[in-house]
């Protein structure tokens, strides 16, 4: 048998704009889609200090069956100057009471998920990242009229 090995990369700390400024694009095909702008937040671990740039956002998709398909981009930048994309794309879950607020636009109370993040970047100081497939796992928490998304991210081995 292979045994799944990990190891610790960062924590992640997102700030997510207050619900009354995200994009509501309402019920397609797929589900309840509505666009979540990053207003910023840090990354911080081992090998890797940065800040989230206000450049990206997450197209959340509020499934049928009630799951949050996330599916976020944006760009760090360390703090020696490296820019790196940062994608992913995971599952979360929302405590069944407040599914309708959320398919009304207003943000849950919490949300717990999972992800798969991947980086891209041409700063040789990060080349390691671009050949890394990586899990996470963590929490959306309202703070205030902010949602703020904290991660643990490890890199599979």
């Amino acid at each position: 048998m292979f045994e799944l090995k990990t190891e610790y990369l960062f924590d992640t700390r997102f700030i997510a704009v207050p619900s009354s400024e995200y994009m509501m694009v309402g019920k397609g095909g797929w589900g309840t889609r509505c666009i979540v702008p990053i207003q910023g937040g840090t990354v911080e671990g081992p090998k890797i200090k940065a800040t989230a740039k206000s450049f990206g956002a997450d197209w959340v998709l509020i499934r049928p069956d009630n799951a949050f398909e996330v599916d976020v981009r944006l760009v760090l930048e360390t703090d020696d100057g490296a820019l790196i994309h940062m994608y992913y794309d995971g599952i979360a879950e929302i405590p069944e009471e407040q599914i309708a607020d959320a398919l009304e636009g207003k943000w849950p109370s919490v949300i717990r998920g999972n992800n798969t993040p991947r980086f891209e970047t041409g700063h040789k100081n990060y080349l390691w990242l671009n050949k890394l497939k990586a899990v996470a796992t963590g929490e959306a928490r309202l703070v205030g009229d902010h949602l703020e998304v904290c991660y643990s991210v490890y890199a599979l081995r």
